[in-house]
């Protein structure tokens, strides 16, 4: 199994659009994506303009397949706009219950 987090801070005045952006954009397609078991948007309480997408995927590869799909590519499109910053996290998940962590250098 695989994790991958995809930490987001958005502009003040779009913090009322992001849950609905992410259950109508990205939620959607991921129901339909290969590999992807679990998907979720979560939201800082004591700073709302932080959120993080948690995805669950069965291999990196399914993942990976999906982060330079089109679609994903158009919803970070439309998402951009409303964005502050963002930075990728990549977990790969074992039954040993390890942790291998690896910084990105490139920009989600």
């Amino acid at each position: 199994m695989y994790m991958r987090l995809l930490q987001l801070k958005i502009k003040m005045e779009s913090i009322p659009l992001s849950g609905d952006f992410y259950a109508s954009r990205a939620l959607a397609e991921l129901q339909n994506t290969r590999g992807c078991q679990f998907a979720s948007l979560l939201q800082n309480q004591t700073q709302p303009e932080e959120l993080i997408s948690l995805t669950i995927w069965d291999r990196l590869e399914d993942a990976e397949a999906y982060s330079r799909s089109d679609i994903f590519q158009k919803i970070m499109e439309e998402v951009h706009p409303h964005l502050a910053d963002s930075s990728e996290w990549k977990v790969q998940l074992s039954k040993e219950m390890e942790l291998t962590y690896a910084p990105l250098q490139e920009e989600p």
